[in-house]
């Protein structure tokens, strides 16, 4: 039986159980990386926490909507087994949820059947295997790139902190985005912060002849998955290819492990090119959108 259910009555360590023995377990689905993504998430359950959908609930001129959070690519159903019904899960949303906009994770295929579902891609890399095999599924133009990096004698280090990162990042894309505010990026240093205290962060990043930060990402590991979740590169990181230098080196240290490497995947085509240049794979995964909004509440919304 499915059940909607509020934010404080949600049983946190039945919810995080519950999320280790699903098929797809993921960081993004912990309880403390939803409580801080999404202040106050809901959730349909079924039975006693067999099944688990997270709702990540927010309100705008006085509506109540469905939206998916910044930094959390794959929600959806979190099962060991298969329910009986993903749409189900779909259908129990309450219809006081105007607008419905969830990214399913990758084992909700059925969702795929819904009218208002969208294909999108993530990029994995499975890391099981010794380095001069993962290096050999590299595209020729990653390999030129990490080339560049050597004749520019760029240099890893892993003592890169999450300020120096964010620095990096709002001094240089950040100033061509529009949809990262302050909050955001509040948002992303609790992240970082939390990550670290618990061990579960990565950081690596590539220098310059002079010692410079170049090029920065942060990886999350929980489940036996590397999500690459942040990242900053300036000009001369680009130019340099730092960032292609510092996730080969990421390859190269964790290769032979039984994880995973999760680029995120990106609708972007230079970075889907740039992930599938290290030899991932493109696993699709299904997008939900749902507006029962009339069209002059659609239009308020936007406003």
């Amino acid at each position: 039986m499915l059940k909607h259910i509020q934010h404080n009555e949600i049983d946190k360590q039945k919810w995080d159980a519950a999320i280790g023995r699903s098929g797809y377990p993921v960081v993004y689905g912990c309880s403390w990386f939803l409580d801080r993504v999404s202040p106050g998430w809901q959730a349909i359950i079924e039975d006693d926490y067999s099944a688990v959908m997270p709702l990540t609930v927010k309100q705008k001129r006085g509506f109540s909507y469905i939206a998916r959070p910044p930094f959390c690519q794959q929600l959806g159903v979190f099962s060991s087994e298969r329910p009986a019904s993903y749409l189900a899960f779909i259908e129990a949303i309450p219809s006081d949820f105007r607008i419905i906009d969830i990214s399913f994770n990758k084992t909700n295929a059925e969702v795929f059947a819904h009218r208002h579902s969208s294909r999108r891609i993530n990029y994995e890399l499975m890391l099981n295997k010794p380095y001069e095999e993962l290096y050999n599924t590299y595209s020729a133009y990653t390999r030129r790139k990490l080339r560049v990096a050597m004749r520019h004698k760029l240099r890893i280090t892993k003592e890169v902190r999450p300020d120096d990162l964010l620095r990096l990042f709002r001094e240089n894309k950040g100033k061509e985005l529009n949809n990262l505010d302050d909050a955001g990026y509040t948002l992303i240093q609790k992240i970082m912060n939390y990550a670290l205290e618990n061990g579960i962060a990565e950081f690596y990043g590539a220098l310059t002849g002079t010692g410079q930060l170049c090029a920065a990402g942060f990886f999350i590991h929980a489940y036996g998955r590397y999500i690459y979740l942040f990242s900053g590169t300036n000009s001369e990181g680009r130019t340099t290819a730092g960032n292609f230098l510092f996730i080969d080196r990421f390859i190269h240290d964790h290769s032979g492990e039984s994880s995973i490497l999760d680029f995120e995947g990106s609708i972007i085509p230079s970075l889907a090119i740039f992930y599938e240049g290290f030899g991932s794979t493109a696993i699709p995964y299904p997008h939900l959108r749902i507006n029962r909004l009339p069209w002059y509440f659609r239009w308020l919304m936007h406003r």
